[in-house]
């Protein structure tokens, strides 16, 4: 039980008279709000550099630590634990890592709403595009949930794997098994550099996702499970640039959930309640997030949007999770919604295809690190090399044989390997079968950058300036860092009369270009 919870019930802390335990209690109920301001008003009545009460100091500390003052909150609890506080959880550690971590950042701020914290360097390239996705996701996510969290929002850009773990108290492992890259907690949205993923990944969306974490948190007091923030969050998520709603799972997702459907192996809903951690593999894991979020999907078309912020309501009174997600969306019982939405799902046709995991590899910058299928397979890889050196000499044909000899992995298909094939027939002038191959490789894998630069540079060989402006501004999109694409835009947009658009990447080219911001 929380502090919190534990000393509120029946009014406690009054009947105690304790106002310190009250305070402390005060500050509790005010971070399970993601709500900083209110939990530094609770402790300013205190002068805790004297206060000899354990519990207050220690809810003095997770304030400083919520609200980024990394040095303050390792020190408080230090102090705590000297006063006697039992730190189960290893939390000095942690604020002494993070403090650590975030020595040298710097901070950038729009308004009083977005800030973002980075290290100074190649980051600095994403932090306008970041506070974009934070303005954007308030806009058009957050009164979809019943009204934005108390500000500011606040997005920490890792510049390594190394780094977001030491500060997310994940460890390697974890990151391996899960592919996490992001979380929203302590108030902060931690975010993995996308430098750190070889060719990045789709980090806008991954924005807004942790964001929904921070207002269903703030809505439910966090009292919403694991598994209806991740539903909510990962059905809501494409919607932050817009506003409309484009949701549809990933491919591998719906791999997952179609052959979980036709095999009659969904994983029942209670082995996700009231967490998914317990859940035996990765794969697992995929497939209870697809589950999720296509439940999500059944009840808003059903009922609409605003059954999202009565649920929370609903949640927030103390009210089962599964009670209150049934009862909005029209069903009797929990299992009645279970068996509505499983009738339901058969019909969206969904389709089973040969889509690999990811390879959820870190601080790597080889391509065949971040392939998920050549990844495991060294010995197709040494083809694909030998391959790609044939392909950089002028010898496509020979290049092709090569790639072939790399294509033997029965039932999964390589993107890398796919792309450089795509890459081999334009060189040698086949537009038609590279756009062919390209088309098919963005279809299973649509975050795969290095096919997304290759279709930006047929369509630029095609002159399609449209389809090619599209093509790398999805490049940018998902690597930020790759200066060649942002060049390529600058030309593109500046032709096609955008020249603030093309302003922005000259601006990203120029931070690139000197290693950072100054």
């Amino acid at each position: 039980m929380s502090l919190r919870r534990a000393i509120l019930v029946g009014g406690l802390a009054v009947l105690w008279g304790n106002e310190a335990v009250a305070s402390a209690a005060a500050v509790a109920e005010c971070l399970d709000a993601v709500d900083v301001p209110c939990a530094k008003r609770a402790i300013a009545a205190h002068n805790i550099d004297e206060s000899s009460d354990a519990e207050l100091v220690y809810m003095a500390a997770r304030a400083s630590f919520f609200g980024g003052d990394f040095e303050q909150a390792y020190q408080r609890m230090a102090r705590a634990v000297e006063l006697g506080h039992d730190d189960r959880w290893d939390e000095a550690a942690l604020y002494e890592r993070t403090w650590r971590v975030h020595e040298g950042f710097v901070e950038a701020k729009r308004g009083d709403r977005a800030v973002v914290r980075y290290a100074p360097g190649l980051d600095a390239v994403m932090v306008e595009e970041v506070l974009d996705a934070i303005e954007r996701s308030e806009e058009h996510l957050g009164d979809l949930l019943g009204g934005r969290p108390p500000g500011p929002i606040v997005v920490e850009i890792y510049p390594s794997g190394k780094a977001f773990t030491e500060a997310s108290s994940l460890t390697e492992a974890d990151v391996k098994t899960t592919g996490v890259v992001a979380l929203s907690k302590w108030s902060r949205i931690l975010l993995t550099s996308p430098r750190a993923l070889g060719r990045g990944y789709g980090w806008g969306d991954t924005v807004a996702h942790e964001y929904i974490h921070q207002v269903v948190s703030h809505h439910t007091h966090d009292r919403a499970p694991v598994w209806l923030q991740e539903g909510i969050a990962k059905y809501l998520d494409n919607r932050w640039e817009t506003g409309e709603d484009r949701f549809a799972l990933d491919p591998r997702a719906e791999s997952l959930l179609a052959k979980a459907i036709q095999e009659d192996q969904l994983i029942p809903f209670e082995r996700m309640h009231p967490s998914l951690a317990k859940l035996p593999s990765a794969e697992m894991a995929s497939l209870a997030y697809a589950q999720l979020a296509s439940l999500l999907q059944f009840i808003v078309e059903k009922e609409g949007e605003d059954v999202l912020p009565a649920v929370l309501k609903s949640v927030d009174a103390m009210e089962d999770p599964r009670v209150a997600l049934s009862k909005h969306a029209g069903f009797r019982s929990f299992k009645a919604l279970e068996d509505g939405w499983k009738s339901w799902a058969v019909t969206q046709g969904l389709r089973e295809r040969a889509v690999a995991a990811s390879a959820n590899t870190l601080d790597s910058s080889s391509d065949v690190d971040i392939d998920p299928v050549l990844s495991q397979r060294r010995d197709l890889a040494r083809f694909l090399r030998l391959g790609e050196l044939l392909l950089e000499r002028g010898h496509h044909e020979a290049a092709l044989i090569e790639f072939a000899k790399a294509n033997q992995e029965e039932g999964q298909t390589s993107p890398l390997l796919q792309t450089r094939i795509a890459q081999a027939h334009l060189a040698r002038g086949d537009r038609a079968t590279a756009r062919t191959q390209l088309e098919y490789t963005l279809s299973l894998y649509p975050e795969f950058t290095l096919a997304w630069r290759a279709m930006g540079d047929l369509e630029r060989e095609m002159k399609r300036p449209g389809q090619a402006i599209r093509a790398y501004q999805r490049v940018v999109d998902l690597d930020p860092f790759d200066a060649g694409a942002h060049e390529h835009l600058i030309t593109l947009l500046s032709a096609a009369g955008q020249a603030g658009r093309a302003a922005r990447h000259r601006e990203q080219v120029a931070i690139l270009r000197r290693g950072g911001e100054g």
